[in-house]
């Protein structure tokens, strides 16, 4: 039983190098796309609305996504993996991933409802000066 446990232990331990050398690959790739784009963009209102619109997926897959993921799912995970046969572990895997996918097109409609009131809150200028367009000063020619 003590072999069993190391096992699934080591398994367990190599799942999540995986998913820490992803999010690591994951996180330079957004330097180079980050890079990329203000190389080609520059900065102005149209980059202005594209990391408006990036930011707001992106804290919604921090919350949602990694945060529930590696707070709560993982540890309980390997506790039925250590405490409970293998087939439970796997309808335990099924059931949270079945309810996450739930909630996750529950709160991406939510989102497409709601887009301009979440737009306003994290971005309040581009309801007052949607193109972004500076007002003319006086001493600029």
């Amino acid at each position: 039983m003590d072999q069993k446990n190391n096992s699934e232990n080591s398994k367990v331990a190599k799942a999540a190098g995986v998913v820490g050398a992803a999010t690591m690959v994951s996180r330079v790739f957004g330097l180079l796309r980050d890079t990329v784009i203000a190389a080609l963009f520059g900065a102005n209102w149209m980059t202005d609305a594209f990391w408006v619109a990036f930011r707001i997926p992106n804290m919604l897959r921090r919350l949602l996504g990694e945060g529930s993921l590696t707070v709560s799912f993982v540890p309980v995970f390997t506790e039925y993996l250590q405490k409970k046969t293998r087939d439970e572990a796997l309808e335990l895997a099924s059931n949270a991933f079945t309810i996450i996918s739930v909630i996750l097109a529950v709160v991406s409609v939510l989102g497409i409802l709601l887009s301009p009131l979440i737009v306003g809150l994290i971005a309040p200028g581009f309801i007052s000066n949607p193109a972004g367009i500076l007002p003319r000063q006086p001493y600029l020619r």
